[in-house]
C-alpha cells in the first residue's frame, strides 16, 4: 500500500495541448490515488479550463511554479523555485519533466527522492 505517499510533478511546460502525457497522467494520478497516494503537479503556466477540469476529477492538486515569469524561467530561477516547493511540500518522491538539468541533484542534496525525465 502506499498510504499517504505524496509524489510531485514539477513540468517545464504549459501543458496546453491534448497529447499522449497530459491525457495519460489524470488516469496514473487516479490509479495512485486508488492506492491511497497523493499527487501534485505544477506548471509553467495555467493549464486551460479542460485540462485542470481533469486534473480536478483525478484528484490532482495542481498550479504554476511560484517564481515563474510569463511562462519563462532561467535555469537558476528553476531550480531554485523548484528546491523551495519540494522543501515546502516535502512528497515521498519529485518527478521533474523537462526542467533544467541539475534539478534533481539539487534536491538529492536535500534529502529529496527525485527523477527526471524528458521527451521530444
Amino acid at each position: 500500500m502506499v498510504d499517504g505517499r505524496h509524489v510531485a510533478h514539477f513540468v517545464m511546460m504549459n501543458p496546453n495541448k491534448r497529447g499522449p502525457v497530459e491525457l495519460l497522467f489524470p488516469v496514473l494520478a487516479r490509479e495512485w490515488a486508488a492506492r491511497g497516494g497523493r499527487t501534485s503537479c505544477w506548471f509553467t503556466a495555467e493549464p486551460p479550463a479542460w485540462y485542470a477540469a481533469m486534473l480536478d476529477d483525478a484528484g490532482v492538486e495542481h498550479g504554476v511554479i511560484d517564481g515563474v515569469t510569463d511562462g519563462v524561467i532561467d535555469k537558476d530561477a528553476w531550480n531554485a523555485a523548484v528546491e523551495r516547493a519540494a522543501l515546502d511540500l516535502r512528497p515521498d518522491l519529485v518527478h521533474i519533466h523537462h526542467g533544467w538539468h541539475g534539478s534533481a541533484a539539487a534536491l538529492a542534496r536535500q534529502g529529496i527522492l527525485a527523477v527526471q525525465t524528458e521527451h521530444s
